[in-house]
């Protein structure tokens, strides 16, 4: 089943929309990022979103390209909330916003923007809105996913960041080295931890009616805990290369990003 975006509803694409799954929403107007809230009358747990995913790509004459491949949606949301805002998750909700792109509303020049969810919970209603900003452009944020066994280096070309899944430390790996102009960089598990509590500044507030990953929190008793999905990440804009080596040949998902003219 496919759904449109129509214009009388123009920027909101899902207006309680119910079900576990949608495939093909197609968005046909300019969108600097998209504003989900997903909410769940029976909820249960903290559990209850986590199974959620999301993709989104760029449908056009010559094939199709991926935007963000099928991930969770709470790294989707975490990627975009890094060190500059929140997204809010509590039993019965789960609501924030996903980049697009960095430079404006994307809006491709030849083609149109396709959304598809899936994991959503049995009596979850979704509203997904496209947040217009005042300059178009066609550059998009395009997220790609790697998996990483033992040592790998990845191509990393125009890449301007990169997010590892992270739980109890940096779960998985070893060392990252990171190869910049006229210095190699190389940080292990115990640095990494630790720069990670310091550059991504998300703390989620344990004891509250809803969890909120935020730059910020202050609960007036200074009772913080990092947050519960959290993302490693490393600004790789300026690098030449980086090569990731897992603990034990552990494998892992990793994600990079980088901009790209559609």
């Amino acid at each position: 089943m496919v759904f449109k975006a129509k214009k009388i509803l123009k920027m909101h694409l899902l207006k309680a929309a119910t079900g576990t799954f949608k495939s093909d929403i197609q968005l046909e107007v300019p969108a600097g990022k998209l504003a989900i809230k997903i909410s769940s009358a029976s909820g249960g747990n903290a559990e209850t979103f986590d199974t959620c995913k999301i993709s989104v790509q760029v449908s056009t004459k010559s094939g199709t390209k991926t935007i963000l491949p099928k991930m969770l949606l709470l790294h989707a949301l975490e990627m975009s909330a890094l060190g500059e805002g929140y997204f809010v998750k509590n039993n019965t909700e789960l609501s924030g916003c996903i980049d697009l792109s960095d430079f404006g509303a994307l809006a491709p020049t030849d083609g149109y923007l396709s959304i598809s969810y899936e994991g959503f919970p049995a009596d979850a209603v979704t509203d997904i809105y496209a947040v217009d900003v005042p300059v178009n452009t066609n550059i998009g944020k395009v997220v790609e996913e790697f998996i990483i066994q033992g040592t790998k280096e990845i191509s990393i070309n125009n890449k301007t960041e990169i997010f590892i899944p992270v739980s109890d430390g940096v779960n998985g790996i070893e060392e990252i080295t990171v190869t910049f102009p006229g210095k190699v960089c190389t940080y292990n598990e115990a640095e990494l931890s630790i720069i990670n509590d310091g550059k991504n500044d998300l703390l989620c507030a344990q004891g509250r009616d809803i969890d909120v990953m935020a730059v910020t929190v202050d609960d007036g008793e200074g009772v913080l805990t990092l947050g519960f999905k959290r993302l490693l990440s490393l600004d790789i804009s300026e690098a030449f290369s980086v090569k990731i080596k897992t603990l034990d040949d552990s494998k892992i998902k990793i994600y990079t990003t980088h901009n790209q003219i559609f």
